[in-house]
């Protein structure tokens, strides 16, 4: 791979230095977006515009977010610590587990992994004297993505969430949704999460899906100082109920926004670009 310059490119730069309002950071495959992020967030710290704790960023995976958290490390240290680097279901995870009683959940409440969803929706499916099917789970799912009951499996879903609160658990879709539900039911436990995410930033913006997209307007309202990070022509998870719409009214939402472009491949050598 091509080596990075010492410095941003400007247009890195303008995205760094950007801190004023909302911002929309389009960026192609290899122009650096990951740097753009730690770099904008090292630019809040250093110059004092944010606390450690007023800083969000969410990314879409695991693994993303884990090298963003090293990246952030390696560049400032110990004020890296008090970052939030989390995923969507981390984020919500974390506030669930903060206001358990508030969301109607147990303190000690369990977060079921994918076999035990499957064998617990097998157990409901059979109990109605029906096949349990991966179509099935499939529209339960992307419903939960939705923030909607399906109209055809309303009595399932019923009776899946039914069993889900017999069981004091949460699927892995329900760590927004019900994320959602609380900071849209209570306004004291929004403000807070608001001043958790006073500076969110969130990588793959083109990916999200409907309760994503609600979990973000609620916590970056229009006057923010929200930064997305994106590109609508790498959308990959539409088969998770993602829609790259979200990616396109971002203007609309946040009509004081800039966008920057980020022009300049640094992962391809000169022929390839």
């Amino acid at each position: 791979a091509a080596a990075l310059p010492s410095g941003p490119h400007p247009e890195q730069d303008a995205a760094v230095a950007n801190q004023q309002g909302p911002l929309l950071i389009v960026a192609g495959p290899g122009t650096g977006k990951t740097r753009t992020l730690v770099e904008r967030i090292a630019r809040l710290l250093r110059e004092g515009l944010a606390e450690p704790s007023e800083i969000t960023a969410i990314t879409f995976t695991r693994r993303a977010a884990r090298e963003l958290r090293e990246r952030l490390a390696a560049l400032l240290g110990k004020p890296a610590q008090g970052v939030a680097v989390q995923t969507f279901h981390s984020l919500g995870l974390d506030l669930l587990r903060k206001h358990a009683v508030a969301a109607g959940l147990p303190d000690d409440f369990k977060v079921l992994d994918e076999s035990a969803r499957q064998a617990l929706l097998a157990q409901v499916v059979e109990a109605r004297g029906e096949k349990p099917s991966a179509r099935l789970a499939n529209n339960i799912s992307a419903s939960k993505a939705a923030l909607l009951t399906p109209v055809e499996l309303a009595e399932v879903f019923r009776d899946y969430q039914a069993a889900l609160a017999s069981a004091g658990a949460v699927d892995f879709d329900d760590l927004v949704g019900r994320t959602v539900q609380l900071l849209e039911t209570r306004e004291e436990i929004l403000g807070d999460a608001r001043r958790r995410c006073r500076h969110l930033l969130v990588d793959e913006y083109q990916d999200i899906n409907a309760a994503q997209y609600r979990l973000i307007r609620l916590l970056a309202p229009a006057d923010s100082l929200f930064c997305a990070v994106g590109d609508p022509d790498q959308a990959i998870y539409g088969f998770r109920g993602s829609d790259p719409k979200y990616f396109g009214c971002f203007g609309t939402d946040y009509p004081t926004a800039r966008t920057i472009t980020l022009v300049r491949n640094y992962r391809s050598h000169a022929p390839i670009v």
